[in-house]
């Protein structure tokens, strides 16, 4: 059952993310889950190729593709608004 308001409101529900973690804490993997991305980037272009090859499941192979791309992306922000990335990272060299 909706509360009150919240049939005006539906997208207003977002993620909260802790807050930065402060000095001396332990420090998060910001490269390694750059990595990560990178790698997702790369998956996604694979599957682009993969979609151009193969007519029958073209479509799908590119929403796929699109998908990862995507969480590829999201990785990317949520090191760039939480982590500290690694120096000389950027992100349009990936």
């Amino acid at each position: 059952m909706m509360r009150r308001g919240e049939a005006a409101r539906p997208f207003q529900r977002l993620v909260q993310l802790p807050a930065r973690p402060r000095k001396g804490a332990l420090p998060m993997p910001a490269n390694e889950i750059l990595q990560e991305a990178k790698k997702l980037h790369k998956v996604s272009d694979s599957l682009d190729v993969l979609a151009e090859q193969h007519a029958p499941i073209s479509e799908a192979l590119s929403i796929l593709s699109g998908n990862v791309r995507n969480s590829a992306t999201l990785l990317e922000v949520l090191v760039a608004l939480k982590l500290t990335p690694a120096p000389g990272y950027d992100p349009r060299n990936n």
